[in-house]
């Protein structure tokens, strides 16, 4: 059966939650869930504060509660994701944090937007209905081992209870129909949507569980299916639930991201024959996500497969600097 890509759009939205728990599912790579306030602890700021308290500096009477921003809804509170979803494989959203510096605290306006600096992850897993939300995050050291960043030492270092606001997904790729066969291409940064995506595109086929964000899954059919990672790290330590009868192929980074990723992309045969004219729909779909560089390899194996661009997803999720 093909395969049909559309988009979703949702309108803008904060939830303000709290780090829950965190586990190292490998080395350098944080699984963390965060979960909605039950004590109503973290709200959006009154007028004139100037940040989402941490645990420890939050005061035990509830603060007042804030006008209602024009235009952004905040949530708060046991009800912070209420309306809240993710359902596509590569869906993304904007996680502000604090700095061990400023005592964890997220920086907020005084409708209780978020106003600091952010990171763009893609989310895990979640449940609305039972209020959490899982991230898998990557943490950068320099040469000294210490993490860097905004987002590697909160994952590692933030105290449980600390404050986080997140963003609604801007919207959502998904699919309609199902793949007769696929292939999933990525680096670290990616592994998160691949993770998600196994889920989706498996030979089970039918709704999971909520920590795979279980509206995803297409229908089921008979596929084949080919993950390429640019990788330090081996499937098991990624904990990646690999269906029976994909294949994974680990490349060993360079000094140069993604060459070795596009090299490999480009090199491969089109799964299946090409259709004899283009069609709206595809046979195979391409997901590559990774360093910028990879969508120029992405676009041309599109061309080669004679697959229409707006039937895959091919993004740069960072980029490297000279």
């Amino acid at each position: 059966m093909p395969v049909n890509l559309y988009r979703d759009k949702y309108p803008e939205a904060f939830r303000a939650l709290r780090l829950a728990s965190r586990r190292e599912i490998a080395p350098d790579f944080w699984r963390v869930r965060l979960t909605v306030d039950d004590d109503g602890a973290v709200a959006a700021m009154p007028a004139g504060a100037s940040a989402v308290a941490s645990a420890s500096s939050v005061s035990a009477a509830p603060p007042a509660p804030a006008p209602a921003a024009a235009d952004s809804a905040v949530h708060a509170g046991r009800r912070a994701l209420d309306g809240y979803r993710a359902p596509g494989a590569g869906d993304h959203g904007r996680v502000y944090v604090g700095r061990a510096g400023d005592g964890w605290d997220v920086p907020v306006d005084q409708f209780g937007v978020p106003t600091g600096e952010f990171r763009i992850e893609t989310v895990v897993g979640y449940s609305a209905d039972e209020g959490w939300i899982d991230l898998d995050l990557l943490v950068h050291r320099n040469a000294e081992g210490a993490a860097v960043g905004l987002i590697g030492p909160w994952a590692e270092a933030a105290p449980i209870g600390s404050p986080v606001v997140v963003a609604d997904p801007k919207g959502s790729v998904l699919m309609r129909g199902a793949p007769e066969a696929w292939v999933l291409a990525g680096d670290d940064s990616a592994v998160p949507a691949v993770r998600r995506y196994l889920a989706a595109l498996g030979p089970a086929g039918a709704a999971g569980p909520a920590s795979t964000g279980g509206e995803v899954r297409p229908d089921p059919g008979a596929r084949s299916g080919l993950v390429l990672l640019e990788t330090r790290y081996a499937v098991d330590e990624l904990e990646l639930d690999v269906p029976e009868g994909v294949e994974v192929r680990i490349l060993e980074p360079s000094a140069t991201p993604t060459a070795a990723l596009a090299a490999a992309l480009e090199a491969l045969p089109r799964p299946l024959p090409a259709p004899v004219a283009p069609d709206s729909t595809a046979d195979v779909l391409l997901f590559a996500c990774a360093e910028q560089s990879l969508v120029a390899a992405a676009r041309r194996t599109l061309a080669r497969w004679n697959i229409d661009p707006d039937n895959a997803v091919a993004k740069g999720y960072w980029k490297r600097t000279p």
